[in-house]
């Protein structure tokens, strides 16, 4: 359980400091000038790149890392001295983790991710790194809004349910939980850091992201498979009560919500009729990371690392993950060099042209098609099946809330793009194209 702090306590010594903090403030990133790594840190391993001429000052500004005012200058960042008065929520959460003995001194340097300004969850990510450091050793989240603090509690919840389950090689891939306190501020949870890169920070920073592709689904993939033998206990049957939660439902569900036009009922009609038409097959079902994007997959040396697990299920269908991991990949790849392309096009690459993007994509779901013992044609089924949660969730939540999820880059190309996404694969559809498990998906990469 998160361990309730004491709210009466005594001020922080630093209360009574006065000066100020020297730091870079670029777009939601506060970073200190007094550690040397940090700024590295950041420009390595958490700037992404949007366009092409920052693509071109990010590499810049790498090279001359040694030189913080310069780099700086490059990308456009502003150098402020942080006034005692907006250091206040990072020193109180940072008093508060040494008084339970998590930090210790000397003190930690931290790097701020603040929130998304018109977000209400009061969200406030720090990296904190030991002197002489050029990783973190560990990270905080923490928010004030009731809500999301619930989300905060219940990853920590998780991660330490996934400590005790994985086996061993697996455990080492999630983020290990040190600590979760509740103050009268803030709920706040502690992780270990995960070290390596992520495979978006790799996909949106490369001048040929190409060359990545293929390792990230195939790392991807590998450690979902891991995973979902792992956890998967169950299985349910299609056509029968317990199938309902997960297929069912979701029908239901986006013919309330939703608002279904004329070729979406006819879609939702053909889907319901290839549910019967598959009637009693047994389906797995797995532990859900839930926000399984290459945002949050981090290509280590050794494999990869997995993060951000506030929308984990403990039961799930075996494709959400993979299905979330191809078709949000899509929709962050830089098609136009630096650039993100239209919703409904960048997704149409992954299931139907014979592409190379098609082709990868087929190849991985097909794949699991097989590992998992289920015939091709289901996952007409599961692809749409996922696309119509999707377009739930981003109308029961909107899209500012859906922006912590992986749909958060479609929805800075725009509102409803989980909707345009479904509506492209509906005319797909219609239009009786080339799917990932009809052809196109034994083709060279």
């Amino acid at each position: 359980m998160i361990a309730e702090a004491v709210a009466q306590t005594a001020a922080p010594a630093e209360s009574h400091q006065k000066g100020s903090v020297a730091g870079l403030h670029h777009e939601r990133f506060t970073i200190p000038v007094a550690h040397s790594g940090a700024l590295r840190f950041y420009l390595q391993e958490l700037l992404i790149a949007q366009s092409r001429g920052q693509m071109a000052r990010a590499a810049l500004a790498r090279a001359l890392a040694r030189i913080p005012r310069l780099a700086g200058r490059l990308l456009g960042m502003r150098r402020a001295n942080l006034p005692f008065e907006a250091q206040t929520p990072i020193r109180r959460i940072t008093t508060q983790l040494r008084r339970k003995g998590i930090i210790g001194p000397p003190e930690p340097s931290v790097l701020s991710l603040a929130d998304y300004v018109h977000s209400d969850r009061g969200k406030l990510v720090l990296f904190l790194f030991a002197p002489g450091k050029s990783v973190p050793e560990m990270i905080v989240k923490a928010s004030s809004h009731p809500a999301h603090a619930e989300t905060l509690i219940r990853e920590h919840e998780t991660l330490k349910l996934l400590e005790r389950t994985l086996p061993g090689p697996l455990a080492r891939t999630v983020p290990v939980p040190l600590a979760g306190l509740k103050t009268a501020e803030e709920t706040i949870v502690v992780e270990r850091y995960v070290g390596g890169r992520s495979m978006y920070l790799e996909m949106r920073n490369g001048w040929l992201p190409r060359r990545h592709t293929a390792r990230h689904f195939r790392q991807a993939h590998d450690w979902l498979r891991a995973f979902q033998t792992a956890t998967g206990a169950t299985e349910m049957r299609i056509g029968t009560p317990d199938a309902e939660p997960f297929l069912g439902d979701v029908l239901r569900q986006f013919e309330q919500r939703c608002v279904p036009d004329e070729p979406e009922r006819a879609f939702l009609t053909q889907l319901s009729e290839n549910l019967n038409g598959l009637r009693n097959l047994p389906v797995p079902l797995v532990a859900r990371h839930g926000d399984f994007w290459a945002g949050n997959v981090v290509a280590a040396r050794d494999g990869v690392g997995v993060f951000d697990w506030e929308r984990f299920a403990a039961r799930g269908l075996p494709f959400d993950d993979l299905l979330m991991f191809a078709a949000t990949y899509a929709l962050n790849y830089p098609w136009k060099l630096g650039r993100y392309d239209n919703p409904a096009r960048a997704f149409a690459r992954t299931c139907s042209g014979g592409g190379w993007m098609h082709r990868l994509v087929g190849r991985h779901l097909l794949r699991h098609c097989a590992d998992l013992g289920l015939p091709a044609e289901s996952l007409r089924i599961f692809v749409s099946v996922f696309l119509l949660a999707r377009a739930v969730e981003e109308v029961s939540h909107g899209d500012a809330a859906s922006s912590a999820n992986p749909a958060q880059a479609a929805s800075r190309m725009g509102q409803g793009a989980w909707r345009s996404v479904l509506g492209e694969y509906v005319r797909l559809d219609c239009d009786a194209s080339i799917y990932w498990s009809v052809s196109g998906a034994n083709g060279p990469n």
